[in-house]
């Protein structure tokens, strides 16, 4: 009989168990890695894993992220480093830990789950394990010298935001918790909005640029926002911003350019203590256990 048992992350030789599934799995992974998403995380992380013999086989971690919605605060949990031993694929043994996951994390106390999956185990967690789907959908703004392209529409913005439903997490937490661990990141606040992110270098037909990816963006004055973005290229020097926003979200229906969501992961959501939908969840990349 299949059996999952919680894993104790803190535990020096439940991490070396579960770097080396990695490593089989998908070739190097590091033990500070492992600490940053895994000990490091502001309302810490769970995992599972199934052994046999012994030996770890299968493995499903959640981060804990705080979120908002409608005057609730809650904490949502990211389903992230899913490995299986490449000896023991096809047994249904990740189902097995996300169903037993969705059993515990609920007992926890959690609001719901959420993750990134890719466009080929997206429509498995939907249709398999009971998760909703959104696509995201990148916003790209550019800079020239008589201001910012890609403008926001503040007043779509203000009318699209529905705080009864919309879920919201704790971006501030999220850019402390990621600048632990790289201090390249850096936050810009403009009249109560906010936003964090970095600064990676591009060349293009032989012309370097600087592109601002943000990370994770607070919205409280929507006639303001294009402002700070604006503000905050301008404090980097980049030419390019982008953002993933949910495409059912505020952000993604307001940007004025907006690209293809054929290559960027969708959002996906299982309720757990609030009735939660993947299109009510602006889940920012920087959320990410790899940005």
């Amino acid at each position: 009989m299949t059996v999952v048992a919680s894993m104790d992350l803190g535990s020096e030789t439940e991490k070396q168990k579960i770097l080396e599934l990695q490593q089989h799995a998908f070739g190097d992974f590091s033990g500070p890695l492992f600490d940053h998403i895994l000990r490091d995380t502001p309302r810490g992380a769970v995992g599972y894993g199934i052994h046999d013999d012994g030996r770890l086989v299968a493995f499903n971690a959640f981060m804990g992220h705080s979120v908002h919605r409608a005057g609730q605060t809650g904490i949502a949990y990211q389903s992230c480093m899913s490995a299986t031993h490449k000896g023991h694929g096809g047994r249904g043994y990740f189902s097995k830990i996300i169903k037993h996951a969705q059993q515990d994390l609920k007992t926890r106390g959690g609001a719901f789950i959420f993750g990134f999956p890719n466009h080929n185990s997206g429509p498995i967690f939907v249709k398999k394990l009971g998760f909703t789907l959104s696509e995201n959908q990148p916003c790209v703004f550019l800079r020239n010298p008589l201001g910012l392209l890609g403008q926001i529409d503040g007043g779509m913005l203000l009318e699209q935001m529905v705080p009864d439903t919309s879920v919201t997490f704790d971006m501030r937490e999220t850019a402390a918790w990621k600048s632990g661990q790289d201090d390249s990141f850096f936050e810009l606040d403009h009249l109560t909005n906010y936003l964090f992110g970095k600064v990676q270098r591009k060349t293009i037909k032989g012309v370097p640029l600087r592109l601002m990816i943000i990370g994770g963006y607070e919205i409280n004055k929507p006639h303001q926002f294009g402002t700070l973005i604006a503000r905050a290229m301008k404090q980097v020097g980049a030419q390019f911003a982008r953002t993933n926003a949910n495409a059912h979200g505020p952000l993604a229906r307001a940007s004025g350019l907006r690209r293809s969501t054929a290559k960027t992961e969708p959002t996906i959501a299982f309720p757990l203590n609030w009735d939660v939908e993947a299109q009510f969840v602006e889940a920012c990349g920087g959320i990410k256990d790899v940005y």
